[in-house]
């Protein structure tokens, strides 16, 4: 296009023009919450997706089961349809859980997680007999005493200490 300079302003003529509309997207913002700190905020169009933020940092006696929007989980790298612009909240969900500790020698060897009324075993704990002429017999909720019952329910954090007995 032509162009003319006339007191620091510039001129073009044209013998056409076009016109632009401009418009708006729908679009989906994801506020996601741990308790009353926001701790993240994705926008997302129609076909995009979730990214999963991290998880937040662990609570003691509870654990992190997911993101939440009310009682539905929040799916993540899944397209979503977005059909009208809108603000979804999404809250970190946990669970309260008690600790079995496993005891050997005076030093706990090992921590298992149970949800309240659930059960544990001992399997997996890495107990190694360091006594000489001692053996492993049961694990017990006393120092000495009788073996604990895997099947009775966990509704406190627990101490099992390891009982031996003579080779």
């Amino acid at each position: 296009i032509p162009e003319k300079t006339e007191k620091g302003k510039i001129r073009f003529t044209t013998n056409h023009f076009s016109v632009y509309l401009v418009g708006t997207v729908n679009t989906a913002t994801y506020n996601f919450y741990d308790g009353a700190t926001l701790w993240e905020t994705q926008v997302v169009l129609n076909g995009e997706s979730l990214l999963e933020p991290p998880t937040p940092a662990q609570q003691t006696g509870k654990r992190f089961t997911g993101w939440y929007i009310g009682a539905t989980p929040v799916v993540f790298n899944t397209p979503i349809t977005v059909t009208s612009t809108g603000t979804f909240t999404v809250n970190a969900v946990y669970e309260d859980i008690y600790y079995v500790y496993f005891v050997y020698s005076g030093n706990i060897i090992a921590t298992k997680e149970v949800t309240p009324g659930g059960t544990t075993n001992a399997t997996g704990v890495p107990l190694v007999v360091t006594e000489s002429g001692k053996a492993f017999s049961h694990w017990s909720a006393t120092i000495g005493g009788p073996a604990f019952n895997f099947g009775n329910a966990i509704n406190a954090n627990t101490t099992l200490y390891a009982v031996l007995s003579d080779l």
